[in-house]
C-alpha cells in the first residue's frame, strides 16, 4: 500500500490570517512521500481488483479487466526499460481516444519518464516549435498524424521513434511492442515502478489551451502529481462507476478523468466520436453513471430530447464543459434530471482545468458547479467541493491543502473581505512553472510562490468566495466596469442562441461598447434589437451598445476549442471602423 510520510489532514476548515484565506493542512506539503511516482497508485489499482473490467469499447463491446491492463502495461514498461527510456525523457502521446491508449500512458508513469500529451491534429508548426523545445524522446501517434511528426523530427534533427497507437500492417505499432515482449505471470507480479524520491523531478508536461497564442508548456512534478492524485486515492471509497467521455488525453480533464478511472478503479465507457444516437445508446447499453461532456453537444442532447426519448436511469453525474450552462438549459436539466448532479466547469484563460469546479447553484438535488481558476496550473480543485455556496456567484469555500488571498491588480495590495481584485493561490499540487521559460513563470508565480489566477473576484467575512470574470476581459463603459461573462450569459438563456460571445469596441469617450457575437439556432427569426434588449435590462452600463453580430460559428482554438477572444477583439474593432 501506498505509504505518505505524513498523516492525512482533515478537509474543509479554514481561517482568515492578515487577509489570507488558509485551509487546513497549509503548510502546502499535506502529505511527503518516500517515493513519488504515481504509477504506484496506478500498479496498486490495477493489482488490487484484477478481474474488475476496467474498460469497455463500445465499437466492438468488447471489455478489458485491470489484470489485462496491467499485463500490457508493464510489457510495454519493459520495453521501454530496454530502450534505456527513465527520469528526464520525455514521452508524448499524440491520438485521439483509442482502446490502447491507456497502455503507453501508463508504462510512462512505470518507468520514471515525463507524460507529455499533445493534440492529435496538429499542425506542422506546432509540432515543429514543441519538437524543439521538448525534445521527445518516444512519440505514441495516431497514423493520421504520422506524416506531420516526421517531418517536424526530421526539421529539428531529432532521432525521435514514432510508434503507431493503432495496429498496421507494414508499420511499427504498439501491438508489435506486446508481440515482441513475451512475459510471464512472475514478471507481473514482481514488476516495480522506478522509485522517485526528488518530489521535484518533472512527471508531467501540459500543454495550455493556446487561446491567446502558442499553448505554454506546463510542468509538473512527481511531487505535485503525487499529492493530487494521493488525495483523489483517499477519497474514492472504490465507487467503481462507469464513465463515458470524449475529450482526448491534450486536454486537462481528459488527462484527469484519465488518471482516476484507474486509480479510483472506476470504469471507461470508450466511444470514439460523439454521435446523438450512438451516444444515448451507448449510454443505455452500458449503464453509463458518469457523463462528461462539452456545452454544445449537451445542448444537442437537450435538442433533441434525449433525455425524453432514450432511458437513462443509471446517470448520476454530468459534466458539462468549455462554457458555461445558461439559465435557461439549468431549468431544463433541473426538469429532466432532478436527481442528478450536473458539474459546469469552463476555462479562464491558459489558467483552466475542468476540475476546478465550484458550486455556483443548486436547484433541488440537481447540483451545478462552475469553474473557478486554472488547474492546469494549480494542479487541483481550488475549491472545497463539499461546500455549499449561500450567494448567486459564489464558489464555496477554499479546498483543504490551499492557501488563497485578494490582490490590488495594480498595486499589489492585499485586499480584506469584500474587496474586488486578482484571486492568487498557494497549493501543494500547482505547477513548477512554465517548461524553460522563466519570463512566463514570472508573469504567474511571484517571489513568494504566489500563483496569479487572472481571475477577478472577491471573498466575504465568513471566507465565502465570488467569483468575477477573467482580469483582462473586463472592460470599462465610462466609469463603470464590465463583466462579458455576465451579458453572454444573459444572452445565451435566450431559446433561440447556441452560443455568444461578448468583447469591447474601442470607443473615444466612453472606453469601450460591449458587442456580441452570435450563432443562432438555425432556423431562428432572432434579431439584433432583441438581443440589445435583453442585454439592456442587465443595467445601462451593459447595453451591447456596439452592436449584435451574427455568425455562422464562434471562432475557437482548433485542439482546444476554446473561444479565440483575441480575433473577435479585432473583428469588432474591424466592423466598428464600417
Amino acid at each position: 500500500m501506498v505509504e505518505p510520510k505524513s498523516e492525512p489532514k482533515p478537509g474543509a476548515s479554514f481561517s482568515i490570517e492578515d487577509n489570507v484565506i488558509k485551509a487546513s493542512g497549509n503548510d502546502q506539503h499535506a502529505y511527503e512521500f518516500k517515493d513519488c511516482n504515481v504509477g504506484r497508485l496506478i500498479l496498486e489499482s490495477l493489482s488490487g481488483e484484477p478481474d474488475h473490467v476496467g474498460l469497455i469499447d463500445a465499437a466492438e463491446d468488447t471489455r478489458t479487466t485491470f489484470a489485462e491492463m496491467r499485463r500490457d502495461s508493464v510489457r510495454c514498461a519493459l520495453w521501454m526499460r530496454k530502450m534505456g527510456v527513465g527520469p528526464g525523457d520525455v514521452v508524448t502521446i499524440c491520438t485521439n481516444n483509442q482502446v490502447d491508449d491507456y497502455v503507453p500512458v501508463l508504462a510512462t508513469f512505470y518507468v520514471g519518464a515525463i507524460f507529455n500529451p499533445w493534440y492529435y491534429g496538429i499542425e506542422l508548426r506546432e509540432a515543429r516549435r514543441l519538437m524543439q523545445l521538448l525534445r521527445p524522446r518516444l512519440i505514441f501517434a495516431y497514423e493520421s498524424t504520422l506524416p506531420t511528426l516526421l517531418q517536424a523530427a526530421n526539421s529539428e534533427h531529432l532521432k525521435t521513434k514514432i510508434i503507431l497507437i493503432e495496429r498496421h500492417s507494414k508499420l511499427y505499432s504498439l501491438r508489435d511492442i506486446l508481440a515482441d515482449q513475451p512475459i510471464t505471470d512472475l514478471e507481473i507480479e514482481e514488476f516495480r515502478c522506478l522509485p522517485i524520491s526528488d518530489p521535484k523531478a518533472s512527471s508531467m508536461i501540459l500543454l495550455s489551451s493556446g487561446s491567446l497564442g502558442p499553448p505554454k508548456c506546463i510542468e509538473h512534478t512527481a511531487g505535485s502529481a503525487m499529492q493530487y492524485y494521493y488525495e483523489s486515492w483517499l477519497g474514492s471509497a472504490r465507487s467503481r462507476n462507469i464513465c463515458l467521455w470524449y475529450a482526448s488525453l491534450y486536454w486537462y480533464s481528459g488527462t484527469i478523468n484519465f488518471l482516476e478511472w484507474i486509480i479510483n478503479g472506476k470504469t471507461r465507457v470508450l466511444h470514439e466520436n460523439y454521435d446523438y444516437e450512438e451516444t444515448c445508446k451507448v449510454i443505455e447499453k452500458y449503464k453509463v453513471e458518469i457523463l462528461v461532456l462539452p456545452v454544445t453537444l449537451m445542448k444537442d442532447l437537450l435538442r433533441h430530447d434525449a433525455f425524453k426519448l432514450y432511458e437513462m436511469p443509471s446517470l448520476k453525474c454530468i459534466s458539462v464543459g468549455g462554457s458555461y450552462l445558461s439559465q435557461d438549459l439549468l431549468e431544463q436539466l433541473k426538469k429532466l434530471l432532478p436527481n442528478v448532479h450536473v458539474d459546469n466547469f469552463y476555462g479562464t484563460k491558459i489558467l483552466y482545468t475542468p476540475t476546478a469546479e465550484s458550486i455556483i447553484k443548486i436547484i433541488n438535488h440537481c447540483t451545478v458547479f462552475r469553474a473557478l481558476t486554472g488547474l492546469t496550473e494549480v494542479g487541483s480543485r481550488c475549491n472545497d467541493p463539499a461546500s455549499r455556496p449561500t450567494k448567486l456567484g459564489s464558489i464555496g469555500f477554499l479546498k483543504s491543502n490551499m492557501q488563497m488571498k485578494v490582490i490590488d491588480p495594480k498595486t499589489g495590495e492585499t485586499l480584506g473581505p469584500n474587496r474586488i481584485g486578482e484571486l492568487c493561490f498557494k497549493s501543494a499540487t500547482a505547477m513548477t512553472g512554465y517548461y524553460k521559460d522563466p519570463e512566463a513563470t514570472s508573469r504567474v508565480i511571484d517571489e513568494q510562490g504566489w500563483l496569479h489566477s487572472g481571475d477577478l473576484g472577491y471573498y466575504d467575512e465568513k471566507g465565502e468566495i465570488v467569483y468575477m470574470d477573467r482580469l483582462t476581459e473586463v472592460m470599462r463603459f465610462r466609469d463603470n466596469e464590465v463583466s462579458p461573462i455576465e451579458i453572454e450569459q444573459a444572452l445565451v438563456a435566450h431559446p433561440e442562441v447556441l452560443e455568444a460571445c461578448v468583447v469591447p469596441v474601442p470607443h473615444s469617450t466612453d472606453n469601450h461598447h460591449p458587442m456580441a457575437f452570435v450563432k443562432k439556432v438555425p432556423g431562428a427569426k432572432l434579431t439584433e434589437e432583441d438581443l440589445v434588449q435583453v442585454s439592456s435590462e442587465l443595467g445601462d452600463s451593459k447595453k451591447l451598445r456596439g452592436g449584435v453580430r451574427f455568425v455562422d460559428e464562434i471562432p475557437k482554438a482548433k485542439a482546444s476549442g476554446k473561444v479565440r477572444r483575441k480575433s473577435l477583439k479585432e473583428m469588432a474593432k474591424a466592423y466598428a471602423l464600417l
